[in-house]
């Protein structure tokens, strides 16, 4: 049972049902039968992007993203000159393999501390992701701090983006059967 699934059935027992029977037909929709008579499928909603072949939850490529961008920026050591950096990236889907993304990054931040020109600069690295860093508002132990990020797919108006979700879980979960 995944951690969905178990919000799931512990909103379930919370309502009162006791006969709740998970996976009744084995790994199957639907996840739950309720009282022999209620069918419950679990799907948590998110934003997601079709590429085409392949549906993917936006924060399969935003969170290990940032937290790739964020271990690469402190690993490069502690401010010199007295001055720390923010880093602020946006970035689109498809994107590029962090193994490349990683060495354009990389060189990018490097070449940049070795600069030292003490202004705020802005790569374009590749056709969706870009890089930028501001000065800091105060000196950190590291050259780079996280600043934030943008990306492009997330947002939007909450009923579009419902109806739009829901019809990609509903005709992935249809596909399946």
């Amino acid at each position: 049972m995944d951690t969905s699934e178990k919000h799931v059935a512990d909103f379930l027992a919370g309502r009162g049902y006791t006969d709740i029977v998970y996976e009744p037909d084995g790994n199957v929709p639907p996840d739950f039968l309720v009282d022999g008579r209620i069918a419950i499928e679990v799907r948590r909603l998110n934003q997601n992007f079709d590429s085409g072949p392949k549906m993917q939850g936006l924060e399969e490529v935003a969170m290990p993203l940032r937290r790739n961008i964020k271990a690469l920026a402190l690993s490069l050591g502690p401010p010199k000159s007295g001055m720390s950096w923010f880093v602020f990236y946006s970035f689109g889907r498809p994107l590029e393999s962090w193994k490349i993304l990683k060495s354009k990054i990389r060189a990018s931040l490097i070449g940049f501390m070795n600069d030292a020109t003490n202004e705020a600069k802005s790569w374009k690295l590749g056709r969706r992701f870009e890089l930028e860093v501001f000065p800091a508002t105060k000196l950190f132990r590291t050259f780079y701090v996280m600043g934030g990020h943008v990306d492009r797919e997330s947002g939007g108006w909450l009923v579009p983006e419902m109806q739009k979700n829901l019809n990609l879980c509903i005709h992935r979960k249809n596909r399946e059967d």
